[in-house]
């Protein structure tokens, strides 16, 4: 078995509150709902534009060559209207046929700018989470999330890729911090080697954060 084939390998996740932390993205009380990508309040800037959660960038890099759709992908107050509006163009084959092959690295690329841009309070909420399991308690997504395989015990199934990303960035961090100082390295985030990566009609540069560590 290929290194990526196990990287997107199911697995199951038992329900045990000491090791495992399920995050939804609706709002819960827990304070873990600014984990997900529907959260606001953790606004991103990219190629001079301001986007309002990292969900609506995510959704928007695939369209790179059409910045009418981004606009309006972008545009949406909300993260839910924003995937709405992206699953309309994919109905019409505008998607970059590459989509499936590069999304995890674009996610990855979209919670690094979250990240950077948002630092103490978002690595704040990370670090919170110790060395927790980090699951998406999702109702259908088995390969960001992962769904109920038995309701009655609560196991969950699947990928769960945002979560690993989630940990691997939170590891990261820990691992910044203790070579750099608080974040200096993760306050530069580079784009991912994708071809006709776009926003706004414009490719996308390198982004430095800089003096401000602490948002936008």
């Amino acid at each position: 078995m290929s290194s990526k084939s196990q990287e997107f390998q199911e697995q199951k996740w038992e329900p045990d509150e000491s090791k495992n932390l399920v995050f939804y993205s609706r709002y819960k009380k827990d304070g873990s709902y600014g984990l997900t990508n529907m959260a606001p309040g953790f606004p991103l800037k990219v190629n001079d534009m301001v986007i309002r959660t990292s969900e609506a960038l995510y959704q928007a890099m695939k369209f790179p060559d059409l910045k009418e759709v981004q606009m309006d992908i972008i545009g949406q107050r909300y993260a839910g209207r924003a995937i709405e509006r992206s699953r309309y163009y994919d109905s019409l084959n505008n998607k970059r046929t590459d989509w499936d092959e590069i999304k995890v690295d674009v996610m990855r690329w979209c919670l690094h700018i979250k990240l950077a841009q948002n630092w103490d309070k978002f690595s704040t909420l990370l670090f919170r989470t110790g060395e927790l399991t980090l699951i998406e308690g999702s109702p259908d997504d088995r390969f960001w999330g992962a769904v109920k395989f038995d309701k009655k015990q609560k196991t969950r199934e699947g990928v769960n890729m945002l979560g690993r990303l989630l940990m691997e960035l939170r590891q990261e961090i820990g691992e910044d911090l203790k070579k750099d100082g608080p974040g200096n390295s993760l306050l530069i985030v580079n784009p991912p080697a994708i071809t006709n990566f776009r926003l706004n009609g414009r490719m996308i540069e390198t982004i430095d954060a800089g003096a401000k560590k602490g948002g936008l």
